[in-house]
């Protein structure tokens, strides 16, 4: 066991020797080596030696409470013999050498660091009060590491303005990217990390009139605004569209008094308009009490800027976002709340348009499977038309209900068989209630059985079919 703590880190005695071999130290240096030597040497290795063997055999979880508790019995005069060598164990010896390496070594170097300092009279003593220290320590990181940490905040930017205004070149500027970008036909979330508290997504939604549609589906989920303006539109018909699709943008309900950043990008265009005077255009526009902040700013990338050499952009930029990044987590409780009752209701207004949807093709599905039984008036409107394809008979419905829902046929519930039954074992209405029972997407909710049931009966009334 002595061999194997020699061959492995340098501890002590072996230590000590390194150090004499490697220099020629000074009488005095020398002398206080000597002096070192010989205090490990008569004072320290018989009780270190003793202890790591025992260590090294035991191989104990709590390496600091063996220790203690093997240093305490030695103190007052008792012999310790490990468990492993009197049942006469023996451990692989790559073992031995990982459990030193990365367990045992470190806190035997840290003990016998202090020790070669301190070179106390008392071994024992010094050696159990460093453990305790070590103990306390470990302790407190435990406590430190168990305490849960605060979820980092995350701040959405709505990243909005017409086609061609230099949303994208100046989120590409914050990520020190100074190609010019392609225009962007949809949606491009950007993520950066303010700090290691807050994370900010930039979402960045193309300007061109055909998508300008979907800028409110992303209104609900965001903190603040960034609006960028084309500057350099001069023309009454550029101008006037600018206006009014601003107008339109922030007064909707959904981003009414969020922070408002608008950067009047281009200003460094001859044919740009002042800022000052888009600023009187636009300011009306803007609902009371909104955090408001107009920066003017030059072109992210001029269209002579030479991008292989090192171009540094408009310092008005960087520090207006900085502005509007500030006010949101100034006041991000309330903003976040706002963002959370408003996503509540997206969703839920989301579900009532699937379930209207669900509602009218099952309505069409069960016309079809009772075609002689509904009102010829309903048929010929809505052209319902009757497939035998898909008509399942009673075994053929079940299964197949039963597989949407994957269960077992054996399994499915009397209600369940009795819903099949009710939609006449239509194929797309198994589906439908397939779907409802167990949704594919996670943002929709189950339904249960019963209100399955309560559905398919109020659809049934609706088409004069008489409860079967």
């Amino acid at each position: 066991m002595s061999s194997l703590l020699n061959d492995a880190t340098p501890y002590g005695m072996k230590a000590l020797r390194q150090i004499r071999v490697r220099r020629q130290p000074s009488s005095q240096v020398t002398q206080k080596i000597n002096q070192t030597y010989h205090y490990f040497l008569e004072k320290v290795d018989p009780i270190v030696g003793e202890c790591v063997t025992y260590l090294l055999c035991e191989q104990p979880t709590d390496i600091i409470t063996c220790m203690i508790n093997y240093l305490n019995e030695i103190k007052v005069g008792n012999k310790v013999v490990s468990r492993t060598i009197a049942e006469g164990e023996k451990r692989p010896r790559k073992q031995l050498k990982m459990f030193l390496a990365t367990s045992l070594g470190p806190i035997i170097a840290n003990v016998m660091s202090k020790i070669a300092i301190a070179q106390p009279l008392d071994v024992i003593d010094f050696i159990l009060g460093e453990l305790e220290v070590i103990r306390a320590d470990d302790l407190k990181v435990t406590i430190a590491l168990s305490k849960p940490k605060p979820d980092p905040k995350e701040i959405q930017i709505a990243v909005l303005g017409l086609g061609g205004a230099g949303k994208t070149s100046l989120l590409n500027m914050l990520q020190g990217n100074f190609t010019r970008p392609k225009p962007t036909t949809g949606f491009r979330p950007s993520t950066m990390m303010l700090n290691e508290h807050t994370k900010v997504k930039f979402y960045d939604i193309g300007g061109g009139k055909k998508i300008r549609d979907i800028w409110r589906e992303y209104f609900h989920d965001v903190h603040g605004v960034l609006y960028v303006i084309d500057g350099s539109a001069n023309s009454a018909e550029q101008v006037q569209e600018s206006i009014d699709v601003f107008q339109k943008t922030v007064t909707d309900f959904l981003l009414s008094n969020k922070p408002l950043l608008l950067l009047l990008n281009k200003q460094d265009l001859i044919q740009s308009i002042p800022a000052a005077k888009w600023e009187q255009l636009l300011y009306p526009s803007i609902p009371q009490p909104t955090a408001v902040t107009f920066s003017d700013s030059q072109a992210c990338l001029p269209d002579n800027a030479d991008t292989s050499v090192s171009f540094v952009p408009d310092p008005r930029i960087e520090a207006s976002i900085e502005w509007l990044l500030n006010t949101v987590i100034d006041n991000f409780d309330g903003l976040n709340q706002r963002v959370q009752a408003d996503s509540l209701r997206k969703s839920q207004e989301e579900a009532k348009v699937r379930m209207e949807k669900d509602r009218k093709v099952l309505k069409l599905k069960i016309a079809e499977a009772f075609i002689t039984s509904v009102d010829p008036t309903f048929v010929v409107e809505n052209r319902v038309e009757q497939d035998a394809r898909n008509l399942f008979s009673e075994e053929e419905g079940l299964t197949f209900l039963a597989s949407e829902i994957e269960e077992e046929l054996q399994a499915l519930e009397p209600i369940a068989k009795e819903i099949a039954a009710l939609v006449g074992y239509q194929k797309l209405a198994l589906t439908i209630i397939g779907g409802l029972k167990v949704p594919v997407s996670k943002k929709k909710e189950p339904m249960g059985w019963a209100a399955i049931l309560d559905l398919v009966s109020d659809i049934r009334r609706e088409l004069g079919i008489q409860h079967q």
